[in-house]
């Protein structure tokens, strides 16, 4: 090592590119004694068939251009009217009530106040009505009522129904 650091030091190299220089060399031998002993155990060379894959590019090759493909023409209008014979001008909609809709005529107080646009007042009134008139026939029958107005009962129509 002593050898070294004063061949280092006629060479004009400080002791970092003498170890640089040193871990080069034993690199590049390692590299060569590895290529010398490898080289006598060689694999076979491998074959590969590419035929699938020719096939495609030419069946892809027979495709016809964009600009040379017939355009057919369709009426999709009366396609979809050809398809469907139902009459839909005679086709009523139907009424569905809100998932959390009560039934006007069983609903307690708190189930009335669950309702939006529906305070406690107004439930209390609802309850009031009821007790004094009976069963509501229909929803129009909440108009009766002080405090609900068209705008009200439009509000709240969806989330009630009557059990007939």
């Amino acid at each position: 090592m002593l050898k070294l650091k004063q061949l280092a030091v006629k060479a004009g190299l400080t002791t970092s590119e003498l170890n640089i220089f040193v871990f080069l060399i034993i690199m590049l031998s390692a590299g060569i004694i590895y290529k010398y002993y490898s080289s006598g155990t060689s694999d076979e060379h491998k074959t590969f068939d590419y035929s699938a894959s020719d096939s495609l590019f030419e069946a892809a090759d027979s495709i016809k251009p964009a600009d040379e493909i017939e355009e057919k023409k369709f009426d999709y209008k009366q396609e979809v009217l050809d398809f469907n014979k139902q009459n839909f001008n005679k086709i009523k909609p139907v009424k569905t009530t809100a998932e959390k809709s009560i039934n006007l005529n069983t609903a307690g107080f708190d189930e009335l106040i669950a309702v939006p646009g529906l305070g406690e007042k107004t439930a209390e009134k609802i309850l009031k009505y009821r007790s004094e008139n009976g069963r509501f026939n229909n929803l129009e029958q909440l108009k009766d009522i002080k405090g609900i107005g068209i705008k009200k009962f439009n509000k709240i129509r969806n989330y009630i129904y009557i059990d007939n």
